[in-house]
């Protein structure tokens, strides 16, 4: 074992108060910079995560509410229209077909990139255009005031047709509620990472000033302290006091070399 030591410790007894200044200062540069990284990789997940829930997730989910309203305003406003004949019901249904576009266009832009979820979309869409086309797009072509017979004939073929519509819609939802929640979770995760991150750099930091200021102390101060005591025995007369090196390489030549004068001067007395 003192094998493996002995080499090591030589090559550190070599270092001057200089170098070893310096490598404690790029190491502590070293350590915060790579610790710095790392928080501000976990602070740029927390902000993309959060705005992709903000921004994304969460306004997907409310749209697609949206466009369940508008399509339930059609349906109300088609259905009332071929039983009675009366306009005024298509007004809730046309407002519904503007709606319908509206918010489809905003989910396509919010799903962007995200297939599986525009996939959800064009499965929405297949089912509301095919119930347009069996039965909301024949029943407001018929002239007003009278029943349209077809609101009567094909009512099983709507419910069914509208149904699919709503199966599909509320595909969708489960769907964008899953993605959310994941969302929540990812972001819950991430903060309690950066928290913990940012901890470690803290106490690192405190590390970093006790292991600087223990070092100045050791490696300086006393090795200084130590040289200073051994002056002051031999300026008041104990010339036979030895100067003991101690501390870096260049304050341990330093003593050597005070040593050799006091010697010299005890020999030059005797």
């Amino acid at each position: 074992m003192s094998g493996t030591t002995r080499p090591h410790a030589r090559r550190f007894s070599t270092w001057t108060t200089r170098r070893w200044l310096r490598v404690g200062v790029a190491a502590s540069l070293t350590i915060l910079t790579l610790l710095g990284a790392v928080g501000a990789w976990v602070l740029g997940q927390t902000r993309s995560i959060s705005d992709e829930l903000v921004n994304e997730k969460s306004p997907a989910l409310s749209v697609s509410f949206r466009l369940e309203s508008a399509l339930l305003n059609q349906e109300t406003g088609i259905r009332g229209y071929g039983l009675t004949g009366a306009p005024e019901f298509l007004q809730p249904y046309q407002q519904g077909l503007t709606e319908q576009q509206t918010y489809i266009t905003r989910l396509r832009e919010l799903l962007h990139g995200n297939r599986a979820r525009l996939q959800d979309l064009a499965v929405v869409e297949e089912r509301v255009e095919a119930w347009q086309e069996k039965i909301a797009l024949p029943i407001a072509a018929a002239p007003p005031g009278s029943p349209s017979p077809l609101a009567t004939e094909r009512a099983e073929e709507g419910k069914k047709a509208f149904d699919a519509f709503r199966t599909a819609l509320s595909s969708q939802q489960e769907h964008l509620r899953t993605d959310r929640a994941q969302a929540v979770e990812d972001l819950s995760d991430t903060m309690t990472l950066r928290n913990w991150v940012f901890s470690t750099i803290a106490l690192v930091i405190a590390a970093l000033t006790v292991l600087v200021f223990e070092g100045l102390r050791r490696g300086i101060t006393r090795p200084l302290e130590q040289l200073g005591a051994d002056a002051r025995t031999i300026a008041a007369g104990t010339f036979e006091h030895p100067i003991t090196p101690t501390g870096p390489a260049d304050l341990r030549r330093l003593s050597s070399e005070i040593d050799f004068m006091r010697r010299r001067l005890v020999r030059e007395l005797a």
